[in-house]
């Protein structure tokens, strides 16, 4: 599964995550990679979640 096949809500509750990680950091001084390592994270989380949630969520799980 992508990113891009999760519910909408579920990619916009992702979104805020990483805006709220990313407003704690100095974003003039922060690596990319950093930046790249925290929104792979989150994205990971995500699906992982949803793909669980859809396993063990019963029938009305989209």
């Amino acid at each position: 599964m992508e990113f891009k096949d999760l519910p909408v809500p579920f990619q916009e509750m992702a979104s805020n995550v990483v805006r709220y990680q990313l407003a704690t950091l100095d974003l003039s001084t922060v690596e990319k990679e950093t930046i790249d390592t925290i929104s792979g994270n989150v994205r990971r989380a995500f699906i992982g979640l949803y793909e669980e949630k859809r396993l063990f969520g019963g029938q009305n799980s989209p």
